[in-house]
């Protein structure tokens, strides 16, 4: 990968997710590793989740692509693998969250390789229930 590409492309697929996918987005663009790339698919929304969504593409590091219709959740990461330009691929989905340091911890141990094998990095999940999601019209 050439020095403009990012380390990692984030994928959130999103299907009418206007309850939460502003936390999704926000969560990603607070981590304390700054080199990736966000790539939101919505996958055929009939809510306000795009126009929420079209709000951060001012941030360069966010990417919309939009299906016509929607195709289910495969599809959408899909879409957004095919479309992904970083070294790795972090998968969020629409309504889950990230702690700010997520990337810089798995980043941190993904850099230790054996041979040629490909390297998978997860977590744990915290659950919490957070309530109905943050007010999508602001």
């Amino acid at each position: 990968m050439s020095a403009d590409t990012p380390r990692v492309s984030v994928v959130i697929p999103c299907y009418n997710g206007k309850r939460f996918i502003s936390d999704a987005i926000e969560s990603v663009l607070r981590q304390t590793w700054e080199d990736f790339e966000l790539v939101i698919v919505d996958d055929g929304s009939v809510d306000t989740s795009v126009d929420i969504i079209k709000r951060y593409l001012r941030d360069d590091r966010v990417r919309l692509i939009q299906h016509d219709s929607n195709r289910g959740i495969a599809a959408a990461r899909n879409t957004g693998i095919q479309n992904a330009t970083g070294d790795y691929i972090g998968f969020l989905d629409q309504d889950d969250l990230w702690r700010e340091d997520k990337l810089a911890v798995q980043l941190g141990r993904s850099e230790y390789k054996i041979g040629d094998r490909v390297d998978v990095v997860f977590s744990d999940v915290n659950i919490e229930h957070v309530g109905a999601g943050r007010d999508p019209e602001r």
